[in-house]
C-alpha cells in the first residue's frame, strides 16, 4: 500500500511539473485577450463618439446656415418694406401739398366762376382744380374721406346757388332784357354759401396739417 501511494504521488508531481507552462500560457493569453478586448472596446467607443460629435457638428453647421439664410431673407424683406414705406410717405407728403393747394384754388375759383357766370367778367382760372383735389384725396388720403366730403357738399351747394343765379339771368334774357343783372336777394346769399365753403376748407387744412406733422415724425431721415 505504501508503494502504491508513493507511485501516485510521484505521478501527480510529474504531471503538475510538466503542465505548469500550459496553465501559464492560458493565463497570459487570458490577460492579453482581456487587454485587447478592452482596447478595442475603448477604440470603437471613441470612434463612435467622434462620429457622433462630427455628425452633431455637421448638424449645427447646417442649422447655422439655415438660420443665417432665414435672417438674411427677413432682413431683405424688412429693408424692402422700410424702403417702400419711406417712398410712400415721401410721395404722400408731396401729394398732400398739391392736394391742399388744389383745394384752396378750387374754393377761390368759386368767386371767379361767379364773376364769370353772373357778371360776364373775363377771368382766367383752372376749372379742373376741384376735380384734381378730389382725385388726389381718393388716391392718397382715405383718412380725409369725411372732411373732403364736407368740402364737396359745400362746393356743390355754392354751385347750386350759382346755377340759380344763371337761370334767373336766362329768364331775364328770354323776357327781352338785353343786359340783365343778378337778383339782389340772390346775391345776398353769396356770403353764406361761400363762408360754408371756407369752413369746410379750414377743416380740410387742419386735417392736412396734422397728417403732415405725423408723416414728418414717422420719417427720422428728415432730421439726419
Amino acid at each position: 500500500m505504501d508503494d502504491i501511494q508513493a507511485l501516485a504521488s510521484a505521478i501527480s508531481s510529474e504531471t503538475l511539473s510538466r503542465s505548469w507552462p500550459y496553465f501559464l500560457s492560458i493565463g497570459l493569453l487570458t490577460l492579453v485577450s482581456g487587454a485587447v478586448g478592452a482596447f478595442l472596446s475603448s477604440y470603437f467607443g471613441r470612434r463612435g463618439e467622434h462620429k457622433a460629435i462630427a455628425a452633431d457638428f455637421d448638424l449645427i453647421k447646417q442649422q447655422l446656415k439655415d438660420t443665417t439664410e432665414i435672417t438674411e431673407s427677413i432682413r431683405g424683406k424688412l429693408d424692402h418694406t422700410l424702403n417702400r414705406r419711406h417712398a410712400i410717405e415721401t410721395l404722400r407728403r408731396e401729394k398732400l401739398e398739391c392736394y391742399v393747394a388744389k383745394a384752396i384754388e378750387a374754393s377761390e375759383n368759386l368767386s371767379r366762376e361767379m364773376n364769370e357766370k353772373l357778371f360776364n367778367s373775363k377771368v382766367d382760372y383752372e376749372k379742373s382744380a376741384f376735380s384734381t383735389a378730389t382725385m388726389l384725396q381718393k388716391l392718397y388720403f382715405p383718412e380725409f374721406d369725411q372732411v373732403h366730403a364736407q368740402f364737396q357738399i359745400a362746393h356743390a351747394e355754392f354751385q347750386k346757388w350759382l346755377v340759380e343765379g344763371m337761370k334767373y339771368l336766362a329768364d331775364q334774357r328770354s323776357q327781352g332784357v338785353p343786359l340783365p343783372i343778378p337778383n339782389a336777394v340772390h346775391l345776398d346769399r353769396y356770403s353764406d354759401y361761400y363762408q360754408q365753403v371756407l369752413r369746410a376748407l379750414t377743416a380740410l387744412e387742419e386735417a392736412a396739417r396734422d397728417l403732415g406733422r405725423q408723416l414728418i415724425q414717422d420719417d427720422p431721415e428728415l432730421f439726419t
